[in-house]
């Protein structure tokens, strides 16, 4: 049996980790199609319920809201994970939906299948301090949760009735905190993408491009979470109650994957410009 080099070693040990107990290694040439990484909800209501995310109480001393502040690495977010540890997402669109028709376009000239996974633009408000919000362009990092359609009865002022229905959902995204050291990203188009280009022989995109799947790796950073709303009240021309729900976390993205969802191969990896020679 070889013995492993002291770098070898160190790679292990910095590199091979769990995800909520599930192992992970950043040198993977495919992806277990079992992986599912670190559970999204789980994360996020661990980081809503802690008691150290919170605005400075009136009845707190500035001494005891410092020794809060200083303990946010210790934030256990399941398992043996604490907040300071690296997480990865992975999201596996349906092959049917909106997300995986708009995520690639191929060019038999060049026989390149460009993939842009979409972007949109968040903002998030540091949970010591409400008055402080940062934008940030973001991944979904889960299919929509839509919730049961209802309908009721309404009128306005003048007495005209209408029949209103009523829908909503809830996106998962993930914020790119570093999201400009991505040589790769199009913020100027709508809506904003990562643009990769992969090179592919058409019998092999035609059957990649509907199993496309993204893993993002990282370690997530203040403010850690938050929730975008998009509510919108019903009129009588347009008869519909809508109320929007996306919820957030904010990370530092050290490496975006995409990978064939059935077979695991992992077709391309990119990293934001700090990390690139690593």
């Amino acid at each position: 049996m070889k013995k492993l080099s002291i770098l070898s070693l160190l790679f292990v040990l910095t590199f091979s980790f769990a995800a909520f107990g599930q192992n992970f290694s950043s040198d993977w040439q495919k992806v277990p199609t079992d992986f599912e990484g670190d559970d999204f909800n789980a994360v996020y209501h661990a980081l809503l319920s802690s008691p150290v995310l919170k605005e400075k109480s009136e009845f707190e001393t500035t001494a005891d809201y410092q020794k809060r502040i200083s303990e946010t690495s210790k934030i256990i977010l399941g398992g043996n994970k604490s907040i300071a540890n690296d997480f990865i997402f992975v999201y596996r669109p349906k092959s049917d939906s909106y997300e995986m028709r708009e995520a690639s376009q191929y060019d038999a000239d060049k026989q390149v299948l460009n993939v842009n996974i979409k972007m949109h633009p968040v903002s998030a408000t540091n949970p010591f301090n409400n008055s402080k919000t940062k934008n940030y362009f973001a991944v979904r990092s889960k299919d929509i949760a839509f919730d049961a359609e209802s309908e009721y009865q309404a009128s306005n002022a003048y007495g005209a009735v209408r029949t209103v229905t009523k829908n909503g959902g809830t996106n998962y995204s993930i914020a790119f905190n570093n999201y400009d050291d991505f040589k790769e990203l199009k913020k100027r188009v709508y809506p904003a993408v990562i643009n990769v280009p992969i090179s592919l022989s058409s019998d092999k995109a035609m059957a990649v491009k509907n199993n496309l799947a993204f893993l993002y790796f990282g370690k997530l950073v203040s403010p850690f979470y938050t929730i975008n709303t998009l509510n919108v009240k019903p009129t009588i021309s347009r008869p519909k109650e809508t109320h929007l729900r996306d919820l957030i976390l904010t990370a530092d993205v050290s490496e975006v994957w995409i990978f064939n969802n059935l077979t695991g191969e992992i077709l391309a990896k990119i990293k934001p410009k700090s990390n690139a020679k690593k």
